[in-house]
């Protein structure tokens, strides 16, 4: 016969090897969850360090790394953040500057994998070589070091003008580092007018992003509304500009009112121009 205080010294028994091998589990587990957390919030911390200092100094002069730039970063770096190290590499992964002994760093060329998958903007931290413990592998940050115009990642155009109530689609790249998209396009049954959107950001929902356009006045050009200054349709006069002066500055338009060889009614958009819907393939 089990008497009940038995009973009982067993069920606790039990339940206290259950809970101990959930301890177990558990602990490790969730350490491990906070140091990833920490890593990945580290990680994006200090990108915004790689960001600003990219944009203040002059890194590179007439395609040369600025060693003078280059050593005044490392020591405002170290002033800052003396845990910090800091690492110019060329498209190839080769390091072309550093601030330590030379004989501290035991590479002079890291694998850019995880830069590059760094740059697509990963949602968890991305672990790389670190150049003085080539054994180990640590959490970096990056930022494109560019010049010129390279701040544009992509570019595209149409090929044909889009009808009212029509759409078309085109494919654009962006990165973790170029996340901003500018939409331009002249409304060619205007005098001067155009839809634009301009450097809007957070382009990675995976449901994707829709924009209405606004319709602004490129005040070049005097709003006539008269056929022998309108390209598009019904006009088709193309490079015609009304010698009139306009207030030379760009500014919401106030759209079509029929003063002219224009039809209001027909060719009058209204609120917005466009309606721009960008996915994530």
């Amino acid at each position: 016969m089990l008497s009940f205080g038995g009973f009982r010294l067993r069920l606790i028994l039990g339940l206290s090897a259950v809970f101990l091998t959930l301890a177990v589990w558990l602990v490790p587990w969730t350490l491990g969850l906070a140091r990833t957390h920490f890593d990945h919030t580290h990680q994006q911390v200090n990108r915004d360090v790689a960001r600003a200092v990219v944009e203040h100094a002059s890194l590179f002069e007439q395609g040369a790394v600025n060693q003078e730039a280059l050593g005044g970063v490392f020591m405002k770096l170290m002033a800052v953040n003396p845990t910090l190290e800091l690492y110019l590499l060329d498209a190839e992964g080769e390091i072309l500057g550093f601030d330590a002994p030379p004989d501290a760093v035991k590479l002079d060329r890291v694998p850019l994998d995880p830069v590059h998958a760094f740059l697509d903007g990963p949602q968890e931290a991305v672990f790389g070589v670190d150049p003085r413990r080539p054994e180990q592998e640590r959490v970096f940050t990056a930022w494109p070091v560019e010049e010129g115009d390279a701040e544009v990642l992509d570019v595209a155009t149409f090929p044909a003008n889009i009808a009212p109530g029509t759409s078309m689609s085109t494919t654009i790249t962006l990165d973790g580092f170029h996340d901003h998209l500018s939409v331009a396009g002249m409304l060619v049954t205007t005098n001067d007018a155009f839809f634009g959107l301009d450097s809007v950001t957070d382009m990675r929902h995976s449901d994707g992003r829709t924009f209405f356009a606004p319709v602004f006045d490129a005040g070049t050009e005097f709003n006539s509304e008269d056929c022998m200054y309108i390209p598009g349709p019904p006009c088709g006069n193309g490079g015609s500009h009304d010698p009139r002066a306009d207030v030379g500055f760009v500014h919401f338009s106030n759209g079509i009112h029929g003063i002219g060889s224009l039809d209001a009614p027909t060719y009058d958009w209204g609120a917005y121009a466009a309606r721009i819907e960008v996915r994530r393939l």
